[in-house]
């Protein structure tokens, strides 16, 4: 997953337009903000229930998590693979120039 996130930030990194265009959505694009509020919230109550020591209210949220998205993973690795490829092509691309 690190190799990911670092594939993805020098991709960004090489092209201004689009590292811009990013940072630009990030500011001012509220539509995603709803989901990433509801993802802090989630982290906090998994880290409060590891903080008290209640593994097991922690797993029970887990697998609840983990059956939710369970009918996603096919499309997610699919999207994912996706832009592995699309970052390795352009990158095989501008090392080739």
């Amino acid at each position: 997953l690190f190799r990911l996130w670092l594939g993805i930030t020098e991709y960004l990194f090489r092209k201004p337009g689009l590292l811009a265009e990013v940072i630009d959505t990030a500011i001012e694009d509220n539509t995603f903000r709803a989901d990433d509020l509801e993802f802090t919230f989630a982290a906090r109550d998994w880290s409060e229930r590891v903080s008290f020591g209640n593994m097991d209210g922690y797993r029970e949220k887990f697998e609840s998590i983990q059956k939710y998205f369970a009918p996603r993973f096919p499309e997610a690795t699919r999207v994912g693979n996706e832009m592995i490829k699309t970052i390795e092509e352009n990158t095989r691309k501008k090392e080739q120039t």
